[in-house]
């Protein structure tokens, strides 16, 4: 999962020079959409799907017949090969910034071990990650998921999936979270898309990182229950 690249802002001590409103700050609450990409639209940029279909085509109506189709087997090989650079390259420049300016990338690196997403379809980042870094002033950056889908974006208290009735039970909704801290402002809106809120979190893991002094994010997101996070003296001064 890749968090959303957000628009560099200077750090500043000076008060605001206006009172936000609460339709202001429920509109600045709001998450970025998460950036989409799917094995099923890989495999319809490549047309791994269509060619997989004309293969089983060609061995039912040619069973026993010993004809073969390598040649043509071989050159859908060379063109899918070629979408895929191709797909990749046009993926990743659409998602960085415009105006020339550089952008840092928090890869998710999430790896499973014999277990796999219902309903999901596995495939490899290695190409997205290499050209998301393939610009000169350009970083990826691979960064821990942990709780990054179990963690308010808002209070980073627990999050917990949000439950609908079916019939006379109550399902839990996979692609929805919402905060169990009633004191946190978001706790009476809407629930939250889970790819957003893994992205959002995964770039606060990511630079919470890069600001700490032992290389390790903020508490809710640490392994250690006993990691006590402190700021880089070096950029320490930058925070104030």
């Amino acid at each position: 999962m890749l968090a959303p690249t957000f628009p560099s802002q200077s750090l500043s001590s000076s008060p605001p020079s206006h009172t936000a409103t609460t339709e202001q700050i429920k509109k600045d609450r709001h998450l970025s959409r998460s950036k989409l990409y799917t094995a099923n639209r890989k495999s319809a940029a490549t047309f791994e799907s269509v060619h997989e279909i004309r293969r089983q085509r060609f061995i039912r109506e040619n069973a026993g017949k010993g004809q073969s189709d390598t040649d043509r087997r071989n050159k859908e090989a060379r063109t899918r090969k070629l979408r895929h650079k191709i797909y990749h390259q046009k993926l990743s420049s659409s998602w960085r910034r415009p105006g020339g300016k550089s952008n840092i990338q928090f890869f998710g690196t999430f790896k499973s071990f014999n277990s796999r997403i219902k309903k999901h379809r596995r495939g490899a980042n290695s190409r997205l990650a290499c050209e998301l870094n393939a610009p000169e002033n350009d970083k990826v950056i691979p960064t821990n998921e942990f709780r990054s889908s179990k963690t308010c974006p808002t209070c980073h208290s627990p999050a917990k999936q949000q439950k609908y009735r079916r019939g006379n039970n109550l399902v839990s909704a996979n692609g929805s979270l919402r905060s169990t801290n009633k004191s946190c402002p978001d706790f009476h809106r809407n629930t939250y898309n889970r790819d957003d809120v893994g992205a959002f979190n995964i770039s606060v893991i990511g630079f919470s990182k890069a600001l700490s002094s032992n290389n390790q994010p903020i508490p809710p997101f640490c392994r250690s229950m006993m990691q006590t996070y402190s700021v880089s003296p070096s950029l320490e001064k930058y925070m104030t």
